[in-house]
C-alpha cells in the first residue's frame, strides 16, 4: 500500500506533536496533570532559619567599603519564624500583628511576625479562595507562608545573631521593632501598608554600628516569600499550572519568568549560583492570579539587587474533597552588596513590596515592567507587540460583554458572541474554501487517474495535478488559511483565560471555572474536549472527500488527537473551539444547500 507525501508528512507531524507535547505545554507554562510534585527535587525544609536582606538605597558607609562579592556568600535558609508553622488557609496567627492601610479597606491585611520574621501572611479579602454555594462560606486568598515570610531579612547567612525584638512603634498601619546584638550593631525595622496605593507595602530596615569596631555585613538578602501554583483547593489536585518566578534583570529589555520545573533543573545542575552575581531590579513568585513581588527601593528609585536566589519546598495543601496533595512552591530571596559600617555608621535599606492579584491595569500603573507577569503578549515562543495589543483588546469585549449581559454565565455567553463574530469576520474565506473542496471533489476522477498514470514519477504527477487545480481555479492549501488567520485570536484566548484575575472562577454551564478544564462531579470528564473532537469528526465527514482514503483517515486521527490536545486546556478555550466547530458545521451545511439549489436551478434551465 503506498501513501502519498501529504498522509506522510501528516502522520509525521502528528507524531512529533504527540512526542513534544510535554516540552510544547512547558513552553506555554502549563503543568501536566499528575506532575505537580515530580519538580520537587530539593529537600523538604529544614530547620527554620532567618530572613535575610535586600537592596541598600541609602548607605553611610563610604563607597571604598562596599564590595560585591556575593558569589561567595553562603546560601540563606529558609526564613526564621517565631510563631507555629500554619498554611495560608489555617486561622490567623493571634502573636502576629496585623496591618492595614487607612483608606484601602477590604484590600490587603497583612500579619507581621513583631519578633522580625518579616509579613508571614497576606490576605486579599476582596478575593475567594474557593467559589461555594454559600458565599458566608467563601474563604479570602491568603499569600505566604510562615515558614517562608515576606519582606523579611535573611540575617543567618550574615553570621547574625539578633537579640529579642523591642516593639517601638504599633499603629493600624504600622510597625517598628528594634533589635540587637553582641556586638553593637542595631537593626530597626519598619513595615508600613501604603495608603495611597492599593497591595503595596514598604519596608525599611537601618542598620547601626553603636559598637567601637567596624562591621561587616555580608550574605544579606531579602525574602520575596513563597507561592503555591494556585491558590484554589480545586486547582490543588488537578496540578494544571505551575508557579513560577519571575526576575527583572537590570541588563534585560524584558523580566525573565522561571517555572518551577526550571527552577528545579537550575538547582540540580547548581547553575541558580551565576544568578547570585546578576544585579536585579525586582523579583517576583507568581501563582496563575497572585503574586508576592519585591522591589529594590521605593517605587521609581533605580536600586538595585546584586543578585537572587531560588528554592522549591514541597507543602500539603487540602482540597475541596478534603484530601490532601503535594504543592511545589517556589521560593525567592533578593541578595544585597556586601558592606562595612564604621563605628557609628549606618546604612539604610529601603524596599517596596506587593502582595496582589496580577491585574494588568494595576501592575501598569506601578512601572517597572510588572505587567510582563501577566503574559498579555505571549505566543508561542514569542513576545510580539502585536499580540499584547490584541489580548488587551479582548480582553476589554470580554468584560464589556460580560456586563452587558449581567448574568453569571456572562463571560461564557460572551465567549460564545465573540466566537459568532470571528466566524462572520471569516464567512467569506471559509465560503471559498467550502467551494474549492466541492470542486476539488468533483475533479476525483482525474486525479486517481494522474496517480494511475504518473506513480513512478511523482515530480510530474505534482506537476500535473497543479495543472489541473489551477485550470480550474482549486487551491489545494486553501482550507489552511482560514485556520491560520484565526490561531491569534486562538492564543489571545488562551492567554487570556490562563492568567486574567478578571475571569478568575468564571463559571458557565457545568464548568465552575472557565479558566480551568471542565469537569462533571469532579470527575477527569472533559465534555466541552469531547464535544469539540465529536464537532471535528462530523465536520470531516461532511467535508467533500478529497485525496485517497489514507488521508481521510489520517484527519479522523486528527479528531482524536484534537481531544488529547484540549483536555487539560481551560474550558473557556475549548468552548470557542467547540462553538467555532459547530458553526463550522452550519456554515457547510448552509453552503451546500446553496450550491445544490443552485445546481439545480441550472440543471432545469
Amino acid at each position: 500500500m503506498k501513501y502519498d507525501k501529504v498522509t506522510i508528512v501528516g502522520v509525521a507531524v502528528c507524531v512529533v506533536l504527540l512526542l513534544s507535547w510535554g516540552r510544547i505545554l512547558d513552553a506555554l507554562g502549563i503543568q501536566r496533570p499528575g506532575t505537580a510534585t515530580s519538580e520537587t527535587t530539593t529537600p523538604p525544609p529544614a530547620a527554620p532559619a532567618a530572613p535575610g536582606d535586600a537592596t541598600a538605597t541609602a548607605p553611610a558607609a563610604p563607597p571604598s567599603e562596599l564590595s560585591q562579592d556575593t558569589a561567595s556568600t553562603p546560601r540563606p535558609a529558609a526564613a526564621a519564624d517565631s510563631t507555629a508553622q500554619r498554611a495560608p488557609w489555617e486561622p490567623p496567627n493571634q502573636t502576629a500583628v496585623s496591618l492595614t492601610a487607612a483608606d484601602q479597606t477590604n484590600l490587603l491585611a497583612a500579619e507581621v511576625d513583631p519578633d522580625g520574621g518579616g509579613v508571614t501572611r497576606a490576605t486579599l479579602t476582596q478575593y475567594a479562595r474557593d467559589v461555594t454555594r454559600d458565599p458566608s462560606l467563601r474563604e479570602p486568598v491568603t499569600l505566604g507562608r510562615s515558614e517562608y515570610p515576606f519582606l523579611a531579612l535573611n540575617l543567618r547567612a550574615a553570621g547574625l545573631i539578633l537579640g529579642p525584638a523591642e516593639v517601638l512603634t504599633t499603629t493600624p498601619d504600622t510597625l517598628e521593632i528594634r533589635r540587637r546584638d553582641a556586638h553593637g550593631l542595631v537593626l530597626d525595622e519598619r513595615w508600613e501598608t501604603l495608603s495611597d496605593t492599593p497591595y503595596q507595602m514598604r519596608y525599611t530596615a537601618r542598620f547601626r554600628n553603636a559598637g567601637s569596631d567596624a562591621i561587616r555585613l555580608q550574605g544579606l538578602a531579602v525574602e520575596a516569600g513563597a507561592m503555591p501554583p494556585n491558590e484554589s483547593a480545586r486547582a490543588a489536585a488537578s496540578g494544571s499550572v505551575q508557579s513560577t518566578v519571575t526576575v527583572a534583570f537590570a541588563d534585560r529589555n524584558r523580566p525573565k519568568a522561571y517555572t518551577a520545573k526550571q527552577i528545579a533543573k537550575l538547582l540540580r545542575k547548581g547553575q541558580d549560583r551565576d544568578l547570585e552575581i546578576q544585579p536585579a531590579k525586582w523579583l517576583a513568585v507568581q501563582s496563575q492570579y497572585f503574586m508576592l513581588a519585591v522591589i529594590a527601593g521605593k517605587i521609581g528609585d533605580e536600586a538595585h539587587f546584586s543578585g537572587c536566589q531560588f528554592d522549591l519546598r514541597s507543602v500539603q495543601a487540602p482540597t475541596t474533597s478534603g484530601k490532601e496533595v503535594a504543592q511545589t512552591w517556589c521560593q525567592a530571596r533578593g541578595m544585597l552588596p556586601t558592606r562595612t559600617l564604621g563605628p557609628g555608621n549606618e546604612s539604610v535599606l529601603t524596599f517596596t513590596g506587593l502582595a496582589t492579584p496580577k491585574d494588568y491595569g494595576l501592575l501598569q500603573q506601578v512601572g517597572g515592567q510588572l505587567e510582563t507577569v501577566v503574559g498579555m503578549d505571549s505566543f508561542m515562543f514569542w513576545n510580539p507587540t502585536w499580540m499584547g495589543v490584541l489580548t488587551r483588546w479582548l480582553l476589554k469585549l470580554l468584560i464589556w460583554l460580560h456586563h452587558l449581559f449581567g448574568v453569571s454565565w456572562g463571560y461564557g455567553l460572551a465567549i460564545i458572541v465573540i466566537t459568532f463574530a470571528v466566524k462572520l469576520i471569516f464567512w467569506p474565506l471559509t465560503h471559498h474554501y467550502t467551494n474549492s473542496m466541492r470542486k476539488m471533489a468533483a475533479l476525483q476522477p482525474q486525479l486517481k487517474e494522474l496517480r494511475e498514470k504518473y506513480k513512478d514519477d511523482p515530480q510530474k504527477l505534482y506537476r500535473k495535478q497543479s495543472e489541473i487545480f489551477k485550470e480550474n481555479k482549486v487551491s489545494q492549501f486553501g482550507g489552511c488559511l482560514p485556520m491560520l488567520l484565526q490561531l491569534p485570536v486562538f492564543f489571545a484566548l488562551f492567554v487570556t483565560f490562563r492568567g486574567a484575575i478578571e475571569l478568575r472562577h468564571a463559571s458557565f454551564l457545568w464548568s465552575a471555572d472557565l479558566s480551568m478544564p471542565d469537569d462533571v462531579f469532579g470527575l477527569p470528564i472533559r465534555p466541552l474536549a469531547i464535544l469539540m473532537g465529536a464537532t471535528m469528526f462530523l465536520q470531516q465527514k461532511l467535508t467533500p472527500a478529497v485525496g485517497d482514503p489514507q488521508q481521510q483517515r489520517m484527519m479522523n486521527f486528527m479528531s482524536i488527537f484534537f481531544i488529547f490536545l484540549f483536555y487539560s486546556m481551560p474550558s473557556g478555550l475549548t468552548l470557542y473551539w467547540t462553538v467555532s466547530q459547530i458553526l463550522s458545521i452550519v456554515q457547510m451545511l448552509l453552503t451546500n444547500h446553496l450550491n445544490q439549489k443552485a445546481d439545480a436551478k441550472l440543471a432545469t434551465a
